[in-house]
């Protein structure tokens, strides 16, 4: 990629704007690979990335690795593996021997994957609601907003109003956003919602609209309403189980 299209993504993700007129922070750099098993094959890919996953545990690997599973939608049963790390440079510095990585993945976890697709995605910190340090919850539901283009900036204006009336209310609903970095089709925005269990499915006594209107009244939430139509070009979503089993965590 050229330095000005890395430039142009870097100011970009820069522009939200809270209601005050700050900027947002950048946040995590995030890798999620996402992988279709071959049929029939899930038993023995489970267990390979579980010898997989004692490799880290031998090579006392620093790095949290999170694997997780497609449970609704066209990619149901897929398998995504998760890296969250502070800023890009940080995966500069690999935590573990990388060839000897790559050969005990080659032989335990490659032979049953069909295909694989991995994305880069950056968190935002200033127009996510909840805390930071929060547990993994069984469940997320993922949200993703395909844009027209052009949009960018006033989307991203659009959703710190959303977090903004959120903290006013006080809202029982957590969620982080994330801009797609590298990887797929641009501009991408993805919208992580935490359940504890699936009745966290229900919608919530506050829902989303009546929060707008407590906030912004009904005017300025109609225009609130209109601007994400304008904006967003299509949305898709699935909900992502987590496999505690197959995941890695460093010893505390």
């Amino acid at each position: 990629m050229r330095k000005g299209a890395i430039l142009l993504l870097s100011l970009l993700l820069v522009l939200l704007a809270a209601p005050t007129g700050a900027q947002m922070a950048t946040g995590p750099v995030v890798r999620v690979a996402q992988w279709k098993i071959k049929a029939g094959t899930a038993p023995q890919f489970e267990a390979g990335l579980k010898k997989h996953n004692e490799f880290h545990v031998k090579q006392n690997d620093a790095t949290t690795i999170e694997t997780w599973q497609i449970t609704s939608g066209p990619d149901t049963g897929a398998y995504v593996r998760i890296v969250a790390l502070a800023d890009w440079a940080a995966y500069d510095t690999p935590t573990v021997d990388e060839a000897a990585d790559e050969a005990d993945a080659a032989a335990n976890v490659n032979p049953y994957i069909e295909s694989e697709s991995v994305r880069w995605w950056r968190m935002i910190p200033e127009a996510s609601y909840g805390p930071m340090d929060a547990a993994t919850t069984p469940m997320d539901e993922v949200l993703f907003f395909h844009l027209n283009m052009g949009h960018t900036r006033d989307f991203m204006h659009l959703i710190g109003k959303v977090t903004h009336a959120a903290k006013e209310n006080n809202w029982s609903v957590h969620y982080y956003w994330y801009a797609l970095a590298h990887g797929g089709e641009h501009p991408t925005f993805a919208l992580v919602i935490p359940k504890k269990n699936m009745a966290a499915f229900e919608e919530p006594e506050l829902n989303f609209f009546a929060m707008l209107q407590k906030t912004f009244g009904p005017a300025e939430t109609e225009m609130i309403l209109k601007g994400f139509d304008k904006a967003v070009h299509c949305q898709t979503s699935h909900v992502i189980g987590f496999r505690s089993d197959l995941s890695y965590a460093p010893k505390k």
